[in-house]
């Protein structure tokens, strides 16, 4: 009798050209939970009247398949596969070998960030009728002509503006910038990342067309079979982290159908996938400022895809996927501060109460793929606004939980984007 042990199971995905139709496998995934294709069957009674005062049975009406992936989070392909399912639109992969972020701290309510292949403007004052900062660079313009990350940094560094490392080595060139675009840079930090050949940046940001996002084949080994199931389409994201632990991530997928005998395919997983970002080496920026007293944060994306929308008439299961409205909510616990405190959670507090808006980025680094380049994975959130709030008492101290949504208000830029440099 084989009995299946958990720590022999495998789960392994690959990325679909057409929804619904099988691909290979091209990727392990390594999970911290076993991943099972699970079965939602719905059935109902025949109402039909036997005489004999009994149920005459049910019939098979609908199957919804679906899968739940955890993990933790990592720059791995896994990842990189499941994000683009998730998001649905992402830009041309290109190799990085160094980034900096910069923020404008002025007195101005909008700056707008003009970013080229080869300079940066700076234009401030009121939202669209923002000026040239001549102050900035030389008279608006910073070029970037081949200066070192470092020279870039000093240059950047001055009462109005506050740039640091993102990535990469001081000394590295700054050749060309490889995200260009227009980007609103009062009170959040833009990263800007640059030509090289260590790494890979891939840029995801939400489906904005009628089309629907990626899809995935998706199988599992060692539960008992060995099951595949296409059309693996990512429903909700969750990620969370806190003090002493790693970020985890959290991926549940509505898929279309099974594959009829699958045969194990014994994915191998690489070194990115054995990483762990952790809580600790990461950074909380709210309105472009480093929180370091942050207890714990989540965030929850969901595509809100139909469970009955895209049934077929000739079909038990879903042919289909049609995708809601994309959104992110989430929660954080901070160490309260005062009201006059540079960083003041009493502030942020207030908002829940009004219509203000803050900006929120999660960034988390892991391990080295050259000596100078490590992983890295930013969540960039423009916009937020609070829903609620409560305080709680801890040994010593006083705990605030904000509750927060993900808002698309007008401005510069996306309003939210995942930064993802891997292999």
């Amino acid at each position: 009798m084989g009995i299946p042990k958990k720590n022999y199971t495998k789960t392994a995905i690959g990325l679909e050209t057409t929804m619904g139709v099988a691909v290979p496998l091209t990727c392990g995934v390594p999970v911290t939970s076993v991943a099972f294709i699970e079965q939602d069957v719905s059935k109902s009674e025949t109402g039909i009247i036997t005489g004999r005062n009994s149920s005459s049975g049910v019939s098979l009406d609908a199957i919804n398949y679906s899968t739940k992936i955890e993990c933790n989070l990592s720059a791995n392909k896994s990842n990189k596969l499941l994000f683009e399912s998730l998001y649905g639109d992402k830009s041309t992969s290109v190799k990085i070998g160094s980034g900096l972020s910069l923020v404008y701290v002025g007195p101005k309510k909008s700056c707008k960030l003009v970013v080229s292949s080869d300079n940066i403007k700076s234009f401030v004052g009121s939202y669209k009728s923002e000026e040239l900062d001549t102050e900035f660079g030389i008279d608006g313009t910073l070029q970037f002509d081949g200066k070192t990350i470092d020279d870039l940094i000093t240059a950047l560094n001055n009462s109005n503006y506050k740039c640091r490392l993102l990535n990469g080595s001081n000394s590295s060139s700054a050749i060309e910038c490889v995200n260009t675009g227009t980007f609103q840079i009062a009170s959040h930090y833009q990263p800007i990342f640059f030509t090289g050949t260590d790494a890979t940046l891939t840029i995801f940001s939400p489906n904005k067309t009628y089309g629907e996002n990626p899809t995935l084949t998706i199988q599992t080994e060692g539960t008992g079979t060995t099951e595949k199931a296409t059309g693996g389409a990512v429903d909700s994201f969750s990620l969370s982290g806190d003090l002493k632990s790693k970020v985890k991530a959290s991926y549940s997928l509505k898929l279309l159908n099974l594959v009829a005998n699958p045969t194990a395919a014994n994915q191998v997983l690489d070194y990115l996938d054995e990483d762990a970002m952790k809580f600790n080496t990461g950074y909380t920026l709210i309105n472009g400022k480093q929180w370091d007293y942050i207890k714990s944060i989540s965030a929850d994306f969901t595509n809100n895809i139909s469970d009955d929308d895209g049934i077929s008439q000739h079909s038990l299961t879903k042919t289909k996927h049609f995708r809601g409205v994309f959104g992110i909510t989430g929660s954080m616990t901070v160490t309260t501060t005062d009201k006059d405190d540079a960083l003041s959670s009493e502030l942020e507090r207030e908002k829940v109460a009004s219509d203000l808006e803050s900006s929120l980025q999660l960034e988390y680094v892991g391990t080295n793929i050259t000596e100078e380049v490590k992983s890295q994975i930013i969540f960039d959130f423009r916009s937020i606004q609070y829903t609620s709030s409560s305080k709680s008492a801890q040994d010593t101290t006083i705990d605030t939980s904000l509750d927060f949504q993900v808002a698309d208000l007008d401005n510069y830029g996306e309003y939210t984007t995942l930064y993802f440099v891997g292999e």
